[in-house]
């Protein structure tokens, strides 16, 4: 496989800061292995362009195609969703689970921590988020019944009329 180091468990890929080594999972290497056919060299790649008999690497476009494919006949679509949406997804879950953000830097290719920060950001305002959910005064008032279920705008709206009137306790 081409670019392939299994002593690392890396493989080499080209962006638009050129090749650098990318880890991978021993689940995605066999998986990698797999999708080889039968008569590939060592050295070929595993996603070629389907009509190249030099067992070519897809192109740019080929691979936006392959991901398009995918999501549809995954039953997903949408404007936004393409093989970016996969990185970003990786790059928050990553965090997520305690990735350290210079590491992430080096697989993703970027060449400063700017990118990095943004996904950092995303995952500290769903982080403040989860934790103004659980710690929210409003949701121990509906935890603890004391508040119409489920609240609709119009009866939201009432009540913050009532409250600013005096009418109803805090």
């Amino acid at each position: 496989m081409a670019g392939h180091h299994p002593e690392t468990l890396t493989v080499s890929v080209s962006g638009k800061t050129g090749s650098r080594e990318v880890p991978i999972t021993l689940r995605t290497l066999r998986l990698l292995e797999a999708l080889r056919p039968a008569d590939a060299m060592p050295d070929d790649f595993v996603f070629t362009q389907s009509k190249s008999k030099k067992r070519r690497p897809l192109t740019y476009w080929g691979i936006y195609q392959a991901v398009k494919r995918a999501f549809k006949g995954a039953g997903l679509g949408g404007k936004h969703l393409g093989a970016h949406t996969l990185r970003h997804t990786f790059a928050d879950i990553y965090l997520e689970r305690g990735g350290n953000p210079f590491d992430l830097q080096e697989i993703l290719g970027h060449t400063t921590l700017a990118m990095v920060q943004k996904y950092i950001q995303r995952r500290k305002m769903a982080r403040i988020a989860a934790v103004h959910n659980r710690f929210s005064p409003l949701a121990a008032a509906e935890e603890a019944g004391q508040l119409p279920m489920p609240m609709t705008e119009a009866g939201a709206v009432e009540a913050a009329e009532e409250l600013l009137r005096g009418e109803r306790a805090e």
